[in-house]
């Protein structure tokens, strides 16, 4: 493979986090695309230099460098210096935020049409049941984390989400009355893509060993889709058994 198709394949899929981290940066669409082609080219002249597989973390620092100079040579008086936690959080919305449902100051109120099956843990179940739902989702830690307060009937809990800039994951715990004084291990993964997230893990849920998946889709600034699925034979398949169609309460 050329140098140029290693760059290609290895740098050009995260355009859409570099274009979100310009655009956190500059506040501007037109300066964020300047930005972002300068900063492509940047990174292509020092390909050769990148450390490691993973393009991501190397393309958004280029990114936010190309930022600061460019806004410095073209509007010093906007440019402000941000510390080390606030640079994080920019990268954090790139990563997590490129389709406007990421991480942010305020506390979000969601609405969510429920599908469960009544039995997650028997593989040949195919009764479902429906039922609503609120959240509650607040951001803390400068926006490297977020909680989200589920309630329904009869059932409650909570998911602890946390950021990880140095690797680009993000790790989501969960506890609920269904297990009461129990702290699942934390499902891993990242967005992929706009729009889309896939995390999983490991568990043993009452002696039933499982492949657990949180898969988030069709995320936009007011609803989202979240899909949970189990496997019973190490990952080689994997069940739905859990579908929120979620929505954005306006305040």
């Amino acid at each position: 493979m050329t140098r140029l198709l290693r760059f290609e394949s290895s740098v050009l899929p995260h355009l859409d986090a570099a274009y979100n981290l310009a655009r956190w940066i500059t506040r501007n669409d037109h300066d964020a695309e300047d930005a972002v082609q300068e900063a492509f080219m940047r990174a292509l002249r020092y390909f050769d230099r990148m450390k490691g597989s993973d393009a991501r973390p190397w393309l958004l620092g280029i990114v936010r460098n190309t930022c600061y100079t460019w806004l410095e040579k073209n509007r010093p008086s906007d440019l402000v210096a941000l510390d080390d936690a606030e640079a994080q959080v920019a990268e954090i919305e790139a990563a997590g935020a490129a389709s406007g449902y990421g991480a942010t100051p305020e506390v979000i109120l969601l609405q969510s049409a429920n599908r469960k099956l009544v039995n997650t843990l028997d593989p040949s179940c195919e009764q479902w049941e429906e039922f609503d739902a609120t959240s509650e989702a607040r951001a803390m830690l400068g926006g490297a984390g977020n909680v989200d307060h589920f309630r329904t009937d009869g059932y409650e809990g909570f998911s602890l989400r946390l950021y990880e800039p140095e690797t680009d994951v993000w790790r989501i715990w969960w506890s609920s009355t269904a297990r009461p004084g129990r702290l699942d291990p934390p499902v891993e993964g990242r967005f992929s893509e706009p729009g889309r997230a896939r995390f999983e893990c490991d568990d043993v849920l009452d002696g039933v060993p499982i492949r657990m998946r949180f898969d988030w889709s069709d995320i936009t600034a007011d609803s989202a889709r979240w899909e949970q699925s189990f496997s019973f034979d190490g990952g080689a398949t994997y069940k739905p058994n859990w579908v929120m169609e979620l929505t954005r309460v306006a305040r």
